[in-house]
């Protein structure tokens, strides 16, 4: 008898044929610490099945956006590296983008996942996470998106970091800016702010620093601006060092190497204004469903403001 672990099984993508391996390796345990004591275990095979259900709503985050992707050969609990530039046995049809990093002596080539035979390429090498840049092409020097990334101890209420979200809308809302909330896929929220791409890292990342600074006056005990040791205690630390040239977040709609695979999950305020939230409560087996259900919560909401 063969074993099964050494077979590949051949899926046809957008006319490509690929071969995606190990379908039946468990990636997520069942019955862990930190996710429903009855949920099961969850393969390679279910996550390759996730990203083909949800890619039509997570394919255009990614569009003309370069992507870190968190890989896990050995499911969440073993080794995992991230992957900032393609590797050399990557199909040619995989779209990428050069990129002198300043800390590097060799140029970068950055992965684009412009579609879903890349999304599913990289995931058959087991790409659990995908993070997404703040700056998108033509200029990746310019940010699009301004990030606040709401994060709290492990054991905080979800309903403590919703209403930290809560006062966040309320002053991006005095300042003219609209915010999307999602779940970060583990205990906190991030907050994403388009922008018309003309200021530049620095102004991004201080403009983030200043609003949390404001938070922290406005709301002193919910809210912290993070300074070192990003979590204070029970109180919600908005971090902001998320907007800076080469950093990466998790992507809406990626999954997290976290017990129960917990997904980064875009809400509707309405969703947070009702509490109750549960993070653990958005993962493989529910967010497909959701976006048949209501549809994508950002949908048209012009994320990506260079279009």
């Amino acid at each position: 008898m063969k074993n099964s672990r050494q077979e590949a099984e051949s899926w046809e993508v957008e006319g490509k044929k690929l071969l995606l391996h190990h379908l039946d390796k468990v990636y997520w345990p069942g019955g862990e610490s930190g996710a429903d004591p009855g949920s099961k275990s969850w393969t390679k095979g279910d996550m390759c099945k996730y990203y083909r259900e949800v890619a039509s709503s997570l394919l255009p985050y990614l569009r003309n956006r370069p992507v870190t992707l968190r890989v896990f050969p050995e499911g969440i609990h073993g080794f995992n590296y991230y992957r900032r530039s393609m590797p050399d046995q990557a199909p040619d049809w995989i779209q990428w983008t050069p990129y002198e990093a300043e800390t590097r002596e060799r140029t970068l080539h950055l992965p684009l996942l412009q579609d879903l035979a890349s999304l599913l390429w990289f995931a058959d090498k087991a790409a659990i996470e995908l993070h997404l840049w703040g700056a998108s092409l033509p200029d990746l020097s310019r940010p699009d998106l301004a990030i606040f990334d709401l994060d709290v101890e492990k054991g905080v209420s979800p309903n403590r970091v919703g209403e930290a979200a809560l006062c966040l809308r309320e002053l991006l809302e005095e300042e003219g800016r609209e915010g999307y909330v999602k779940t970060s896929g583990g205990d906190g929220m991030h907050v994403f702010v388009p922008l018309d791409g003309h200021q530049t890292f620095d102004e991004v990342r201080d403009w983030v620093k200043s609003l949390g600074g404001i938070l922290e006056k406005r709301h002193p005990k919910l809210m912290a601006l993070a300074r070192g040791k990003t979590h204070k205690g029970d109180r919600v630390t908005v971090d902001y060092a998320q907007n800076s040239m080469g950093r990466n977040t998790a992507a809406p709609y990626t999954l997290r190497a976290r017990p129960g695979a917990p997904v980064s999950t875009p809400l509707l305020w309405k969703e947070v204004e009702a509490g109750g939230l549960v993070p653990g409560d958005f993962n493989i087996a529910t967010v497909p469903s959701r976006l048949q259900k209501m549809g994508d919560p950002w949908k048209g909401l012009g994320f990506n403001a260079k279009g």
